[in-house]
């Protein structure tokens, strides 16, 4: 009885949803999205330091061996021909990095065009909340005296790096 009930929810939901247009989606889910964020900010700050970084080890471990991205391939291609030392995949706090050179305190973002809004390219625009995630992210590597770089897919395709040989010289 229980199971043909949960299935006549998730039909009539399933139909809802199909209804809804790209726009509204996002709208539907935002308040569940929210409460989401909030419990787990709430889980998360009652760990220590030590807890957190335990917990959340399997997956900063998967993102270590995911497969890097053509552009970051790319870029670390460069960083070996110009025989800089960097680790890859690089845990900081919440945070994962495509490159850090040690080094120089430098983090290295490979950013895709698409999603990350590149202007030059037009691709798409971020949303707000993107832009404050990111900028909330620039802010706590500059906290730790880090400075971070942005490399745009369609500069490191075009073996474009002249911003990161600008950084590596300071």
């Amino acid at each position: 009885r229980n199971k043909s009930f949960y299935e006549a929810g998730q039909k009539a939901m399933n139909a809802i949803w199909e209804q809804m247009s790209t726009e509204e989606r996002p709208l539907r889910n935002k308040p569940w999205i929210e409460a989401g964020h909030t419990a787990t900010r709430e889980f998360f700050r009652k760990m220590t330091e030590e807890e957190r970084r335990e917990h959340c080890r399997p997956a900063f471990e998967a993102a270590g061996k995911a497969n890097p991205s053509n552009i970051e391939l790319i870029a670390r291609d460069f960083l070996d021909k110009i025989g800089i030392e960097y680790t890859s995949h690089t845990v900081f706090g919440r945070y994962i990095v495509d490159i850090f050179i040690p080094s120089r305190r430098l983090i290295i973002e490979c950013d895709g065009c698409y999603w990350h809004g590149c202007e030059e390219c037009n691709k798409r625009q971020n949303t707000k909340e993107q832009i404050l995630r990111a900028e909330a992210r620039n802010k706590y590597f500059d906290n730790l005296g880090l400075l971070i770089l942005h490399l745009m897919e369609h500069d490191i395709k075009h073996g474009n790096f002249m911003m990161l040989i600008n950084a590596l010289s300071r």
